[in-house]
């Protein structure tokens, strides 16, 4: 984590940034397996996902995209929201993906 995120803790800006590792894991079965947690890509489908009852834990965005004020509003209270930005040169992720817990 570099002096930029240190200052903002809601900016990953590095693999090496500590949600990183969680996030990638995510991608993997087996991660999200043992975190219990999916992600949802796309605000369309976070929108859906929350209108369905889906508590979302946290939105992430990058690139020239920017989470809606219709998605703040209905947010489940207490998530957080993260910009990404780009690492090595990649192009960003420029839709918004969120991470939700399955209620057992």
């Amino acid at each position: 984590m570099n002096e930029q995120s240190a200052n903002n803790p809601f900016l990953v800006d590095s693999l090496l940034h500590p949600l990183a590792g969680p996030i990638r894991k995510l991608l993997t079965r087996s991660g999200r397996q043992e975190l219990n947690q999916i992600l949802i890509d796309d605000e369309e489908n976070i929108l859906q996902a929350l209108e369905a009852g889906v508590e979302i834990e946290s939105v992430y965005f990058a690139g020239d995209e920017v989470v809606s004020e219709n998605l703040r509003k209905k947010l489940t209270e207490g998530a957080t929201i993260h910009e990404g930005t780009p690492v090595g040169g990649a192009r960003p992720r420029v839709v918004p993906d969120s991470v939700w817990r399955p209620q057992m």
